[in-house]
């Protein structure tokens, strides 16, 4: 089954372009370097966008809006996404989402209203959602099986360093140059990675063809991922995100300037730090994934950083809170990495592409409900009852991975 739906062709290019069938191949490090320089842009504004927003809606009510607004679009365009990527390869979906990020993050950087931002926040999240796919799906299709996990924790974590690059450095920058000017540094970033990816010989070659030659329409191929392991682990993907944006992308930005009085550079310094730890949890799952069963990993990532995020609101010096940031940080990313390679694991290859853009439009619904309801909890009783919440709902998670069999689907080439 798996030759009849997959492209020779296809394997043909994916077999010239690797070095060695246990090595990475020149592609796969052009697509961390065109992740990395993508995210580095996500990250220059995640330390004062919710902060941008507040100037701009005195009245709080379009805050969590504002970054619910990235995820709005992604909902609608994750699924048709993978299926289009599998029909016409992923080379396309990959450049036009860089393309209309770039244009999404202009729109932010002339915003005068808080309309006009939730407009180019909207474009930049819809772009992102047709890259992001496309770029861990490529990784997928190229890397040798008995070393994907290592490959997707090492992409994962390179490509996420830009947050660790972006968030510190957006902040400090927003104070000698305005925020504006950050954004249109982030478009300059987006063009960089925009110009990497379509002048790319090996993306060409690799992405520009079809990955399954089934004809069959998206009704039929998300039949076949009706069952009760994959509808799990996306619930626990969209619970998981709705914690990280919710609360470590909006509410805690407002904790620690309104309530802790930290100033802009020391919150994207502690943001950051997040970004450390996402890092060497990903790392981390990449070096115990084949020792250690993808359940105990995420219910463990799941437990860590449900416990730190709730802890935040126990201490108020700069080094503790920076400390939990890290951990909690460690417990997303071995959730993260571990997830993706599970969820590959559990689908025919063919559907590939779909079972990503399905995960993905479960995660985007987490975005886009997370702000806005850990911003209303906030608002209504306090910014201690949001935290809770949100640990409360990462154990929740925990009890929803208990149910899902480690089984495996496909056959592995």
């Amino acid at each position: 089954m798996y030759y009849k739906v997959y492209s020779t062709v296809f394997h043909k290019d994916c077999e010239e372009i690797m070095f060695s069938r246990n090595a990475y191949s020149p592609l796969f490090y052009k697509q961390v370097f065109i992740g990395f320089t993508f995210t580095i842009s996500l990250g220059l504004t995640s330390a004062f966008l919710p902060i941008l927003a507040l100037q701009l809606d005195p009245s709080e009510i379009l805050v969590g809006v504002v970054v619910s607004s990235w995820f709005f679009s992604r909902i609608f365009i994750e699924i048709p996404s993978g299926v289009l990527s599998d029909r016409i390869g992923r080379r396309k979906p990959l450049i036009y989402g860089l393309l209309i990020s770039a244009i999404g993050s202009l729109i932010c950087a002339s915003s005068t209203s808080i309309y006009q931002l939730i407009i180019g926040i909207t474009l930049w999240g819809f772009g992102a959602a047709f890259f992001f796919l496309n770029n861990v799906a490529l990784i997928l299709d190229q890397v040798n099986p008995k070393i994907r996990g290592k490959a997707v924790a090492v992409f994962h974590g390179m490509q996420f360093m830009g947050s660790i690059v972006g968030a510190p450095l957006g902040a400090f920058l927003s104070i000698y140059i305005g925020y504006q000017n950050v954004f249109y540094l982030a478009f300059t970033l987006i063009a960089l990675s925009f110009i990497a990816a379509f002048t790319s010989t090996d993306i060409k070659n690799v992405g520009g063809k079809p990955v399954s030659l089934d004809t069959q329409n998206i009704m039929k191929s998300l039949k076949s991922l009706w069952n009760w392991n994959f509808i799990a682990i996306c619930f626990v993907s969209l619970l998981r995100l709705s914690v990280a944006v919710g609360i470590t992308s909006t509410v805690l930005q407002l904790y620690l300037n309104q309530q802790l009085n930290f100033d802009i550079g020391i919150i994207g310094i502690i943001v950051s730090s997040r970004g450390f730890g996402f890092i060497t949890g990903t790392f981390l799952s990449g070096n115990i994934i084949e020792r250690i069963r993808h359940k105990k990993i995420v219910m463990l990532g799941l437990g860590v950083d449900g416990l730190c995020i709730y802890l935040l609101t126990t201490v108020t010096s700069f080094e503790l809170v920076t400390g939990l940031m890290f951990f909690a940080g460690v417990g997303s990313g071995l959730v993260y990495s571990t997830l993706t390679v599970w969820l590959n694991k559990i689908v025919k290859p063919e559907h590939r592409g779909i079972s990503i853009g399905l995960n993905r439009t479960f995660m985007d619904v987490g975005g886009l409900l997370g702000p806005i309801f850990f911003v209303f909890i906030h608002n209504t009783f306090n910014v201690y009852t949001a935290f809770l919440a949100a640990g409360l709902t990462l154990f929740s998670a925990i009890f929803l991975t208990i149910t899902v069999k480690q089984n495996r689907i496909q056959q592995e080439i």
